[in-house]
């Protein structure tokens, strides 16, 4: 009787074939997903508290963006990243503006 071992790199070999079939959640899902939350959260707070609307919203989006500059530095940059690649592999070839000014930096 036989028994058939994998060694640890089959293993692993298997797992991330595998892995990649899961989809992840788009960066710019997520980014848009906690920029509202870091809105609501502090608008909700603010008006249960008793300010007025208005109030409450101001308030809430001074401390969204200032929590989104913070925190969400990372998602930012796979958010753009992701939507440059996305337009590159749309359009293929160069518009006349970018062949134009391709053709302006090469003579210098």
């Amino acid at each position: 009787m036989r028994i058939h071992t994998r060694s640890m790199r089959e293993v692993y070999a298997g797992h991330t074939r595998r892995l990649t079939v899961v989809k992840r959640i788009p960066a710019w899902l997520i980014y848009t997903i906690l920029r509202l939350v870091f809105f609501v959260v502090p608008f909700v707070v603010f008006w249960l508290i008793g300010f007025q609307e208005w109030i409450s919203a101001i308030l809430a989006a001074v401390i969204a963006l200032a929590l989104s500059l913070l925190l969400l530095t990372r998602f930012r940059n796979q958010t753009s990243t992701s939507l440059f690649q996305a337009r590159a592999e749309r359009t293929g070839k160069k518009s006349s503006d970018e062949s134009h000014e391709d053709e302006l930096l090469d003579k210098s």
